[in-house]
């Protein structure tokens, strides 16, 4: 049987939790009305987003609260299951990192995520369940490039916008399309877009489920409390039995979710991505049209 998030669409779309700013959902909408991406917002002052109590979102996380956050088990599903990868923790990248946030009801968490490449250098993915939890949107979200045992080597980017696709946005998610476009502020120590401070990775699109030489990256609690990056050698993608997605097989612990799949990983912002960490047993989506079509529209609302 397969473990699913359940969302209410309604709780979904509720953006009581976001300050001032969300654009393309409503509360009250129904899935079936949006025919575009769905893009909400976070209040931004001087440049920065900040908390509800005003602060900034990247003094909000102190390295107490980094080290506090407990990420969340993500959807599980039963894949076909073969040889397993081999896991490794060599091959540190900069252009990944975790993202921290905070619960609708209170608590904080992570995933990982990674700086992707645009022509703005303001992009970060990471999985939909990620942001998009069965009570509302998390908040208080901010990337951690190379995030490694608490240290964040080129400080942190606090997120202004995110945007998820309205296939994702059912009772029970559309994990085919379990991709989020985040939309960071400049750093906190460099003044500069994410993709100017890390070697952002490129993002291939309609590529196809067939893949060898694939090395998803992440942070999975079970390898070190997640305190240090981690990484599958040589995976083997195919098509998956669930609609739009890829499989390759891995086990993508809690703490993993939205962690990129490289394709010829070499290092720093070298190789490319053609999915991301989402179901726990090694499933992606599948990066086609309609999610080309998030990563435009997130690209499009970037400020420059």
């Amino acid at each position: 049987m397969k473990s699913f998030l359940r969302l209410s669409v309604a709780a979904s779309l509720t953006l009581a939790l976001i300050a001032s700013g969300s654009s393309g959902a409503t509360a009250g909408q129904s899935a079936t009305d949006l025919a575009e991406p769905v893009r909400i917002g976070f209040e931004v002052r001087n440049g920065q987003p900040v908390t509800a109590s005003g602060e900034k979102v990247t003094d909000y996380w102190t390295p107490e609260r980094m080290a506090a956050a407990v990420p969340i088990a993500g959807p599980a599903s039963n894949g076909t299951s073969g040889e397993r990868a081999v896991a490794s923790a060599e091959g540190y990248t900069l252009t990944v990192g975790k993202i921290f946030y905070t619960l609708p009801g209170g608590g904080d968490s992570w995933c990982s995520a990674s700086a992707v490449d645009s022509p703005k250098k303001r992009l970060v993915l990471t999985a939909a369940h990620c942001v998009l939890k069965e009570s509302g949107w998390v908040f208080n979200i901010a990337f951690v490039p190379g995030y490694e045992n608490g240290e964040a080597p080129l400080g942190m980017f606090a997120a202004t916008n995110v945007t998820v696709s309205p296939s994702y946005i059912h009772e029970v998610p559309d994990y085919g399309f379990d991709l989020a476009v985040l939309t960071m502020a400049n750093g906190d120590v460099e003044d500069r877009p994410v993709g100017r401070v890390v070697n952002p990775f490129p993002v291939e699109w309609n590529t196809g489920y067939e893949h060898d030489n694939v090395t998803p990256i992440g942070y999975p609690q079970n390898v070190n409390g997640g305190k240090i990056q981690h990484h599958y050698e040589e995976v083997s993608t195919q098509e998956s039995p669930h609609d739009n997605m890829i499989w390759g097989d891995f086990p993508a612990y809690h703490g993993a979710s939205g962690g990129p799949w490289v394709r010829n990983f070499n290092g720093d912002g070298n190789g490319t991505i053609i999915s991301i960490n989402s179901l726990a047993d090694g499933h992606g989506p599948h990066l086609g049209d309609e999610l080309k079509a998030v990563f435009d529209w997130a690209e499009n609302f970037a400020p420059e």
